[in-house]
């Protein structure tokens, strides 16, 4: 999807494959915006771009939400490059959500998010896959895979709900909703 506008709701998706672009490019969307939201959902592919490059979204902003979503997949681009999002930007919001895929880019690039002009609320990102530690207390907390995976991710992964949300397995957590469509 490119565009998710003015309260408009994705919830349980989920996108794989490759995704290449040139400006807010996300593994399954582009633009969040205006009061629109992303819920339980994921994506783990391939995203290439240039600016506001995200494993799931390119461009989260004006109360622009994402909650209890991940993304694992490899991303590369050139500024506001992250895991989960490109950019975070005037007033939005990421809750409960983590990265784990490898990240590359030149400038603003972070293992959850690039660049952060909004709130990043009891969300995580994997330091050594990603390859990007902790820049500031605004983006997140960054975690070993170990901390992160199996039962362990039930202790350090504050603010998930591993009883209704969000399941261990041997690897990252994963949703427990089985209604996500593809």
């Amino acid at each position: 999807m490119g565009l998710n506008d003015n309260h408009a709701i994705i919830e349980n998706s989920y996108a794989s494959g490759t995704i290449e672009g040139t400006e807010n490019v996300g593994g399954l969307l582009g633009i969040n915006k205006n009061h629109a939201t992303i819920r339980k959902s994921y994506s783990d592919g391939l995203v290439i771009g240039d600016l506001n490059i995200g494993g799931l979204i390119g461009l989260n902003r004006q109360r622009g939400n994402v909650y209890t979503s991940y993304a694992n997949g490899t991303v590369y681009g050139g500024d506001n490059v992250g895991g989960l999002l490109g950019e975070n930007d005037n007033n939005a919001m990421i809750n409960n959500s983590y990265a784990s895929g490898t990240i590359s880019g030149n400038t603003n690039v972070g293992g959850l998010v690039g660049n952060i002009n909004g709130d990043v609320i009891n969300s995580y990102w994997d330091v050594e896959s990603t390859g990007q530690g902790q820049r500031d207390s605004d983006e997140g907390t960054g975690l070993t895979t170990s901390e992160m995976t199996g039962d362990n991710a039930e202790t350090n992964m504050v603010g998930f709900d591993f009883n209704d949300t969000w399941n261990t397995t041997d690897m990252y957590p994963i949703l427990i909703d089985n209604n996500i469509v593809e």
